[in-house]
Protein backbone atom coordinates (compact mmCIF):
# COMPACT_ATOMS: atom_id res chain seq x y z
CA UNK A 1 0.00 0.00 0.00
CA UNK A 2 1.23 3.77 -0.58
CA UNK A 3 0.01 5.55 1.85
CA UNK A 4 0.54 9.70 1.32
CA UNK A 5 0.99 11.81 4.91
CA UNK A 6 0.38 15.07 4.77
CA UNK A 7 3.21 16.90 6.98
CA UNK A 8 6.17 19.45 7.02
CA UNK A 9 9.64 18.35 7.34
CA UNK A 10 12.24 20.84 8.88
CA UNK A 11 9.60 23.62 9.60
CA UNK A 12 7.59 23.05 12.62
CA UNK A 13 8.83 20.56 14.84
CA UNK A 14 5.32 19.99 16.61
CA UNK A 15 3.98 18.53 12.95
CA UNK A 16 7.29 16.35 13.13
CA UNK A 17 6.40 15.33 16.46
CA UNK A 18 3.02 14.38 15.57
CA UNK A 19 3.74 12.77 12.26
CA UNK A 20 5.50 10.66 14.24
CA UNK A 21 3.28 9.30 16.64
CA UNK A 22 0.29 9.34 13.61
CA UNK A 23 3.03 6.69 11.37
CA UNK A 24 3.33 4.47 15.26
CA UNK A 25 -0.46 3.93 14.80
CA UNK A 26 -0.84 3.39 11.27
CA UNK A 27 2.36 0.65 11.72
CA UNK A 28 0.93 -0.59 14.74
CA UNK A 29 -2.60 -1.30 12.84
CA UNK A 30 -1.73 -1.75 8.95
CA UNK A 31 1.75 -3.14 9.44
CA UNK A 32 5.13 -2.59 8.65
CA UNK A 33 5.11 -3.26 4.90
CA UNK A 34 3.78 -0.48 3.48
CA UNK A 35 5.64 2.85 1.63
CA UNK A 36 4.95 5.90 3.33
CA UNK A 37 5.21 9.05 1.25
CA UNK A 38 5.09 12.69 2.38
CA UNK A 39 3.02 15.64 1.01
CA UNK A 40 5.17 18.44 2.61
CA UNK A 41 3.57 21.57 3.45
CA UNK A 42 6.54 23.51 4.18
CA UNK A 43 6.31 27.28 3.35
CA UNK A 44 9.59 26.44 1.50
CA UNK A 45 7.14 24.60 -1.13
CA UNK A 46 4.44 27.40 -1.35
CA UNK A 47 4.47 29.20 -4.57
CA UNK A 48 4.48 32.68 -3.29
CA UNK A 49 4.69 32.17 0.74
CA UNK A 50 1.34 32.83 1.98
CA UNK A 51 0.47 35.54 -0.69
CA UNK A 52 -0.27 32.38 -2.62
CA UNK A 53 0.21 28.94 -0.37
CA UNK A 54 -0.75 26.97 -3.08
CA UNK A 55 2.07 24.30 -3.82
CA UNK A 56 4.72 24.59 -5.94
CA UNK A 57 4.23 22.27 -9.32
CA UNK A 58 7.51 20.26 -9.50
CA UNK A 59 10.61 20.95 -6.99
CA UNK A 60 13.46 18.76 -6.28
CA UNK A 61 12.41 17.41 -2.63
CA UNK A 62 12.07 13.92 -2.09
CA UNK A 63 8.55 14.88 -1.95
CA UNK A 64 5.02 13.69 -2.93
CA UNK A 65 4.06 16.06 -6.07
CA UNK A 66 0.34 16.34 -7.57
CA UNK A 67 0.94 14.38 -10.34
CA UNK A 68 1.73 11.45 -7.71
CA UNK A 69 -1.17 11.20 -5.90
CA UNK A 70 -3.05 8.47 -8.35
CA UNK A 71 -0.83 5.88 -7.34
CA UNK A 72 -1.36 6.52 -3.35
CA UNK A 73 -3.95 4.31 -1.82
CA UNK A 74 -4.46 6.41 1.52
CA UNK A 75 -4.82 9.44 2.80
CA UNK A 76 -3.57 11.02 5.84
CA UNK A 77 -3.23 14.27 7.45
CA UNK A 78 -1.46 14.02 10.51
CA UNK A 79 -3.04 16.55 12.74
CA UNK A 80 -1.96 20.51 12.30
CA UNK A 81 -4.17 23.73 11.66
CA UNK A 82 -3.45 23.39 8.12
CA UNK A 83 -6.43 20.55 7.44
CA UNK A 84 -8.23 22.80 4.56
CA UNK A 85 -7.07 25.56 2.85
CA UNK A 86 -5.15 25.87 -0.45
CA UNK A 87 -1.82 23.62 0.69
CA UNK A 88 -4.01 20.60 1.38
CA UNK A 89 -6.28 21.64 -1.84
CA UNK A 90 -4.85 18.62 -4.34
CA UNK A 91 -5.59 15.83 -1.62
CA UNK A 92 -8.99 16.69 -1.39
CA UNK A 93 -9.69 16.38 -5.32
CA UNK A 94 -8.10 13.40 -5.67
CA UNK A 95 -10.34 12.18 -2.53
CA UNK A 96 -13.48 13.31 -4.28
CA UNK A 97 -12.14 12.02 -7.57
CA UNK A 98 -11.40 8.27 -6.25
CA UNK A 99 -12.84 7.96 -2.75
CA UNK A 100 -10.23 6.21 -1.53
CA UNK A 101 -9.71 6.28 2.35
CA UNK A 102 -8.78 9.26 4.17
CA UNK A 103 -7.76 9.85 7.39
CA UNK A 104 -7.37 13.61 9.78
CA UNK A 105 -5.96 12.64 12.60
CA UNK A 106 -5.14 14.86 15.84
CA UNK A 107 -6.21 17.95 13.41
CA UNK A 108 -6.63 21.13 15.21
CA UNK A 109 -8.58 24.72 14.92
CA UNK A 110 -6.74 26.55 11.86
CA UNK A 111 -8.84 28.36 9.27
CA UNK A 112 -12.27 30.04 10.35
CA UNK A 113 -14.65 26.82 9.15
CA UNK A 114 -16.80 29.18 7.32
CA UNK A 115 -13.99 29.17 4.86
CA UNK A 116 -14.49 25.53 4.19
CA UNK A 117 -15.32 25.22 0.60
CA UNK A 118 -18.28 22.79 -0.88
CA UNK A 119 -15.27 20.37 -2.03
CA UNK A 120 -13.86 20.03 1.62
CA UNK A 121 -17.27 20.03 3.20
CA UNK A 122 -18.30 17.19 0.68
CA UNK A 123 -15.26 15.27 1.83
CA UNK A 124 -15.52 15.58 5.37
CA UNK A 125 -18.44 13.94 5.16
CA UNK A 126 -17.87 10.98 2.81
CA UNK A 127 -17.98 7.63 4.50
CA UNK A 128 -14.98 7.00 3.68
CA UNK A 129 -13.37 9.96 5.44
CA UNK A 130 -12.36 10.08 9.34
CA UNK A 131 -11.70 12.91 11.17
CA UNK A 132 -10.25 13.43 14.59
CA UNK A 133 -9.77 16.28 15.91
CA UNK A 134 -7.80 17.82 19.11
CA UNK A 135 -10.77 19.76 20.33
CA UNK A 136 -14.02 19.41 21.73
CA UNK A 137 -14.53 22.88 20.66
CA UNK A 138 -13.63 21.89 17.21
CA UNK A 139 -15.84 19.08 16.94
CA UNK A 140 -18.73 20.62 18.00
CA UNK A 141 -18.41 23.48 15.02
CA UNK A 142 -17.67 20.72 12.99
CA UNK A 143 -21.37 18.86 14.03
CA UNK A 144 -23.19 22.35 13.04
CA UNK A 145 -22.09 22.19 9.70
CA UNK A 146 -23.40 18.10 9.50
CA UNK A 147 -19.41 16.80 9.45
CA UNK A 148 -19.01 14.28 12.49
CA UNK A 149 -15.74 14.13 13.99
CA UNK A 150 -14.03 12.52 17.00
CA UNK A 151 -12.55 13.83 20.08
CA UNK A 152 -9.28 12.68 20.77
CA UNK A 153 -6.35 14.10 22.39
CA UNK A 154 -3.14 14.34 19.79
CA UNK A 155 -1.51 11.09 18.71
CA UNK A 156 1.95 13.52 19.17
CA UNK A 157 2.13 11.42 22.55
CA UNK A 158 2.93 8.40 20.35
CA UNK A 159 6.07 10.44 18.54
CA UNK A 160 8.79 8.19 20.97
CA UNK A 161 8.58 4.69 22.57
CA UNK A 162 7.60 4.23 25.57
CA UNK A 163 9.80 1.38 25.75
CA UNK A 164 13.23 3.63 26.23
CA UNK A 165 11.80 6.10 28.83
CA UNK A 166 13.87 8.31 31.41
CA UNK A 167 16.06 7.26 33.52
CA UNK A 168 17.15 8.59 36.78
CA UNK A 169 16.50 12.11 38.28
CA UNK A 170 18.83 14.53 37.06
CA UNK A 171 17.62 17.65 39.22
CA UNK A 172 17.34 19.88 36.40
CA UNK A 173 14.34 21.09 34.58
CA UNK A 174 13.89 22.17 30.99
CA UNK A 175 12.77 25.99 29.72
CA UNK A 176 11.23 25.31 25.88
CA UNK A 177 10.13 29.03 25.24
CA UNK A 178 8.95 30.68 22.60
CA UNK A 179 11.05 34.22 22.53
CA UNK A 180 10.25 35.40 19.03
CA UNK A 181 7.17 35.90 16.43
CA UNK A 182 7.83 33.57 14.23
CA UNK A 183 6.35 33.45 10.29
CA UNK A 184 2.94 32.54 10.87
CA UNK A 185 2.80 32.27 14.59
CA UNK A 186 1.55 34.62 17.27
CA UNK A 187 3.65 33.85 20.69
CA UNK A 188 2.68 36.12 24.04
CA UNK A 189 6.72 36.76 25.50
CA UNK A 190 6.01 37.39 28.46
CA UNK A 191 7.07 34.21 29.20
CA UNK A 192 10.36 34.05 28.07
CA UNK A 193 10.78 37.90 28.92
CA UNK A 194 10.22 36.31 32.59
CA UNK A 195 12.91 33.97 32.19
CA UNK A 196 15.08 36.53 30.87
CA UNK A 197 15.00 37.86 34.12
CA UNK A 198 16.86 34.96 36.13
CA UNK A 199 20.14 34.63 36.18
CA UNK A 200 21.96 31.53 34.67
CA UNK A 201 21.19 28.71 36.57
CA UNK A 202 23.25 24.99 36.27
CA UNK A 203 19.83 23.58 37.35
CA UNK A 204 18.02 25.11 34.06
CA UNK A 205 18.20 23.68 30.77
CA UNK A 206 17.09 25.99 27.52
CA UNK A 207 15.75 24.64 24.45
CA UNK A 208 14.67 26.41 21.45
CA UNK A 209 12.47 25.00 18.51
CA UNK A 210 13.34 27.58 15.57
CA UNK A 211 17.01 29.17 14.95
CA UNK A 212 14.86 32.53 15.15
CA UNK A 213 14.70 31.73 19.07
CA UNK A 214 18.22 30.79 19.52
CA UNK A 215 19.50 33.65 17.51
CA UNK A 216 16.89 35.99 20.06
CA UNK A 217 18.66 33.92 23.22
CA UNK A 218 22.02 34.10 22.34
CA UNK A 219 21.15 38.06 22.05
CA UNK A 220 20.57 38.14 26.03
CA UNK A 221 23.89 36.20 26.16
CA UNK A 222 21.81 33.09 27.16
CA UNK A 223 22.95 29.73 25.70
CA UNK A 224 20.37 26.95 24.67
CA UNK A 225 20.10 23.27 22.88
CA UNK A 226 18.89 22.75 19.87
CA UNK A 227 18.44 20.82 16.75
CA UNK A 228 17.23 21.02 13.32
CA UNK A 229 16.11 16.97 14.15
CA UNK A 230 13.21 16.79 16.38
CA UNK A 231 13.99 13.60 17.36
CA UNK A 232 17.31 15.03 19.34
CA UNK A 233 14.87 16.76 21.74
CA UNK A 234 13.72 13.52 23.57
CA UNK A 235 17.33 13.51 24.87
CA UNK A 236 17.02 16.73 25.74
CA UNK A 237 14.06 16.10 27.65
CA UNK A 238 15.39 13.17 29.30
CA UNK A 239 18.40 15.19 30.66
CA UNK A 240 15.61 16.85 33.04
CA UNK A 241 13.10 16.15 35.25
CA UNK A 242 10.14 18.45 34.26
CA UNK A 243 9.94 20.52 30.74
CA UNK A 244 8.06 23.64 30.91
CA UNK A 245 7.41 25.12 27.72
CA UNK A 246 4.82 27.15 25.82
CA UNK A 247 4.65 24.97 23.01
CA UNK A 248 1.73 22.35 23.21
CA UNK A 249 3.78 20.19 21.18
CA UNK A 250 6.99 20.26 23.11
CA UNK A 251 4.63 19.55 26.31
CA UNK A 252 3.18 16.50 24.39
CA UNK A 253 6.99 15.38 23.09
CA UNK A 254 8.02 15.68 26.66
CA UNK A 255 5.26 13.43 27.96
CA UNK A 256 5.80 10.86 25.37
CA UNK A 257 9.33 10.32 26.91
CA UNK A 258 8.17 9.33 30.55
CA UNK A 259 8.89 14.01 31.51
CA UNK A 260 6.46 15.62 32.99
CA UNK A 261 5.44 19.14 31.32
CA UNK A 262 3.40 22.19 32.71
CA UNK A 263 2.12 23.91 29.86
CA UNK A 264 2.68 27.76 30.02
CA UNK A 265 -0.57 29.44 28.55
CA UNK A 266 -2.80 32.76 29.23
CA UNK A 267 -6.60 32.05 29.74
CA UNK A 268 -7.68 33.73 27.19
CA UNK A 269 -5.53 31.21 24.31
CA UNK A 270 -8.62 29.24 23.56
CA UNK A 271 -6.73 26.79 21.12
CA UNK A 272 -3.96 25.69 23.24
CA UNK A 273 -6.76 25.68 26.55
CA UNK A 274 -9.09 23.43 24.50
CA UNK A 275 -6.20 20.80 23.43
CA UNK A 276 -4.44 20.87 26.91
CA UNK A 277 -7.92 20.28 28.51
CA UNK A 278 -8.39 16.67 27.13
CA UNK A 279 -4.95 15.71 29.43
CA UNK A 280 -6.82 16.32 32.50
CA UNK A 281 -4.27 15.38 35.42
CA UNK A 282 -1.54 14.97 33.22
CA UNK A 283 -0.35 18.05 32.01
CA UNK A 284 -1.29 21.11 33.77
CA UNK A 285 -1.69 24.91 32.43
CA UNK A 286 0.14 27.80 34.27
CA UNK A 287 0.07 31.28 33.21
CA UNK A 288 3.14 32.25 34.68
CA UNK A 289 6.74 30.43 35.41
CA UNK A 290 5.89 31.05 39.25
CA UNK A 291 2.95 29.21 38.87
CA UNK A 292 4.61 26.16 36.47
CA UNK A 293 7.21 25.43 39.76
CA UNK A 294 4.33 25.84 42.03
CA UNK A 295 2.63 22.86 40.26
CA UNK A 296 5.91 20.84 40.09
CA UNK A 297 6.42 21.58 43.72
CA UNK A 298 3.07 20.27 44.56
CA UNK A 299 2.35 17.37 46.74
CA UNK A 300 -0.76 17.04 45.10
CA UNK A 301 0.73 16.54 41.49
CA UNK A 302 4.28 16.07 41.43
CA UNK A 303 4.96 15.48 44.90
CA UNK A 304 8.55 16.61 45.38
CA UNK A 305 9.67 18.37 48.68
CA UNK A 306 9.90 21.90 48.17
CA UNK A 307 12.90 22.73 45.94
CA UNK A 308 12.08 23.71 42.41
CA UNK A 309 12.02 27.88 42.54
CA UNK A 310 12.96 30.47 40.42
CA UNK A 311 15.58 31.55 43.36
CA UNK A 312 17.27 28.83 41.44
CA UNK A 313 17.88 26.38 44.93
CA UNK A 314 19.35 22.66 43.84
CA UNK A 315 15.89 20.10 43.72
CA UNK A 316 15.72 17.84 46.63
CA UNK A 317 14.43 13.99 45.74
CA UNK A 318 11.17 13.70 43.84
CA UNK A 319 9.42 11.51 46.05
CA UNK A 320 6.65 10.69 44.32
CA UNK A 321 7.94 11.13 40.84
CA UNK A 322 7.46 7.67 39.46
CA UNK A 323 3.70 8.70 40.53
CA UNK A 324 3.19 11.05 37.71
CA UNK A 325 5.22 8.77 34.89
CA UNK A 326 2.89 5.89 35.69
CA UNK A 327 -0.61 8.36 35.41
CA UNK A 328 1.78 9.30 31.71
CA UNK A 329 1.80 6.01 31.06
CA UNK A 330 -1.87 4.76 31.90
CA UNK A 331 -3.24 7.84 30.26
CA UNK A 332 -0.97 6.73 27.05
CA UNK A 333 -2.22 3.30 27.13
CA UNK A 334 -5.88 3.94 27.15
CA UNK A 335 -5.27 6.48 24.31
CA UNK A 336 -3.25 3.84 22.15
CA UNK A 337 -6.42 1.76 23.18
CA UNK A 338 -8.86 4.49 21.71
CA UNK A 339 -7.21 5.00 18.47
CA UNK A 340 -6.27 1.72 17.37
CA UNK A 341 -10.39 0.70 18.05
CA UNK A 342 -11.42 3.56 16.06
CA UNK A 343 -9.19 2.77 13.16
CA UNK A 344 -10.00 -0.17 12.70
CA UNK A 345 -13.17 0.36 13.23
CA UNK A 346 -12.81 2.40 10.23
CA UNK A 347 -10.98 0.17 7.89
CA UNK A 348 -13.49 -3.02 8.29
CA UNK A 349 -16.38 -0.50 7.54
CA UNK A 350 -14.34 0.69 4.11
CA UNK A 351 -13.65 -3.00 3.38
CA UNK A 352 -17.28 -4.06 3.78
CA UNK A 353 -18.14 -0.89 1.13
CA UNK A 354 -15.59 -1.32 -1.19
CA UNK A 355 -16.27 -5.53 -1.29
Amino acid sequence: MNICVSSTINWNPGDEFIRYGVLYLLKKILGQEHNYFIWNRNPDFFKQGWKDDSLKTNFWSNSLQEKDLPFMDLFVLAGTPEWIGNPTLPIYQEVQRTKKPFLLLGVGSGRPLDQLTPLENEVLQNSTTLVCVRSAGLAQELKEKNIHAYTLPCPSLFCHSMDNQKGALTGKIGFLLQSSSLLNQQSDLRFVQEFWKIAPNPHYELMASYIDEVRENYKQGLACSFSFEPRDYFDMYKKCDWLVTTRLHGALSSLSCGVPAVLLADEANVRIQSTAALYKDILPVANSLQQALDFINSPSFGGVLPAYSLSGKAPHKLVLYSKIQGKIAAFRQNLSLQYTNLLQEFFKRYEKQTA
